[in-house]
């Protein structure tokens, strides 16, 4: 089976990490996407990895990386156009604008690998209309959410809905979605490269902060999370 995990990566992460990495945007696609994967951010290629020794056909896009989706189409010599509309919508302000071209590159990577299934990570990159049309094909497509839902319209273009909110399993299968339950989990793939750096796992460890949380909390839908993880630190 030939799965495809299509994802997306904060913006600021991936500006700070091609600012760290000098030169990074010019060098070749699997480089660029090595050095991303090797930093672990979100789920990193903890699907794909584990769906390979499950002996399944897997791999990983992050499919709003401007840098890695240039050079993927450069390498296709698809990348002349793509890229001029790409860096004319420069800055914060051409965030959504960027979408649509980079939505383009993604179906095209898509199509080129012809995954039996496209697993979504993020539901709101795609257009619904995106979705249908990867379903026209003999594929299976799959999303994942736990965060803010997108339209309807978005969620029906998924032949399964993949969530750790066990509410929002509920919530789908009595829509008529098919749903199912996946919980959170850690990658020990993590502590391993860590690690290698010489940072070490156990708690008793020396480090700068005894407790990270790498994410966000929408301080509109955590109102009482926020104060209460702020008054745990003061403790």
């Amino acid at each position: 089976m030939r799965i495809l995990v299509v994802d997306t990566y904060y913006p600021a992460f991936l500006a700070a990490h091609y600012s760290a990495c000098c030169g990074l945007s010019e060098r070749s696609y699997n480089e660029q996407l090595g050095s991303l994967m090797e930093e672990n951010f979100g789920t990193s290629d903890a699907y794909s990895r584990n769906l390979r020794r499950l002996g399944c056909e897997a791999s990983e896009i992050v499919a709003n990386c401007v840098p890695l989706q240039i050079s993927w189409a450069r390498e296709r010599t698809i990348e002349h156009g793509l890229r001029m509309r790409l860096e004319r919508l420069g800055g914060p302000a051409g965030l959504l604008a960027r979408r649509s071209p980079l939505r383009t590159i993604a179906l095209e990577q898509i199509e080129e690998r012809d995954p039996d299934v496209v697993y979504l990570q993020d539901l709101w990159f795609f257009k619904a209309r995106d979705l249908e049309e990867l379903r026209s094909r003999p594929r299976l497509v799959v999303g994942q959410i736990a965060s803010a839902l997108p339209p309807e319209r978005t969620l029906r273009g998924c032949d399964l809905l993949i969530s750790s909110f066990p509410h929002y399993v509920a919530r789908f299968r009595l829509q008529g979605f098919d749903s199912e339950y996946l919980g959170l989990g850690f990658d020990v793939a993590v502590r391993d490269r860590l690690r290698e750096r010489g940072i070490g796992s156990d708690p008793r460890d020396d480090r700068e902060y005894p407790i990270t949380l790498v994410g966000g909390l929408d301080p509109n839908l955590y109102t009482a999370v926020t104060p209460a993880r702020e008054r745990a630190a003061l403790e």
